[in-house]
């Protein structure tokens, strides 16, 4: 590589050292800080969605929904990731949830409005 390039790639990855953000998305051919909050209302609306569609069932594996998102997301995310974020929106009173919180196979959720 040039010496440009490499004095690139220095500055981009001491400039994401400093961040402070902990979500990051490449978007054409940058990486892009966001909130941590960013995926919260595709989650919700991917749970709204699948709680409809099945007949309204009280809860929903959390799975099922973890896969939706996956399935539907724009960005690149983890499953690792989304089940954080499921955590924090049942810490935030946005979700309820039955079951064992061990693994994610071991729960459901619903939305709360």
């Amino acid at each position: 590589i040039t010496e440009k390039m490499k004095n690139d790639y220095v500055r981009d990855g001491k400039n994401l050292l400093d961040s402070k953000s902990v979500v990051r998305t490449w978007w054409n051919g940058e990486i892009v800080e966001d909130v941590e909050t960013r995926d919260d209302s595709f989650i919700l609306g991917c749970a709204n969605r699948l709680h409809n569609e099945n007949g309204n069932q009280e809860f929903i594996n959390a799975t099922k929904v973890s896969g939706e998102v996956l399935g539907r997301s724009e960005h690149l995310v983890s499953d690792i990731w989304i089940e954080y974020r499921i955590r924090s929106l049942i810490q935030s009173n946005q979700l309820a949830y039955e079951g064992d919180l061990q693994a994610m196979r071991k729960y459901k959720i619903k939305v709360l409005h």
